[in-house]
């Protein structure tokens, strides 16, 4: 599904978000709707961006990247026997 939805970003010189929900909608059915308006707003920031990436994945990708390291410093708990 993924290098489908790529193919269909790639295939245009101009996109359409409701032909790429059409597409998508046989493989994502009611969730096609969803998938491409958090995809379209994602392409609208990368777009504003210089380096061509959303900032909201960049700080989403530091947070889960803090909370591995916590995860990492927590001692492990085991189990008395």
């Amino acid at each position: 599904v993924s290098e489908y939805a790529m193919s269909l970003l790639e295939a245009e010189d101009t996109l359409d978000a409701r032909n790429i929900q059409i597409n998508l909608q046989g493989f994502l059915y009611q969730q096609a709707s969803v998938f491409v308006s958090e995809l379209w707003d994602l392409l609208m920031e990368a777009q504003g961006s210089a380096d061509g990436v959303p900032p909201s994945l960049r700080v989403k990708r530091e947070e889960e990247q803090r909370k591995a390291a916590k995860e990492e410093e927590r001692p492990a708990r085991t189990i008395p026997m």
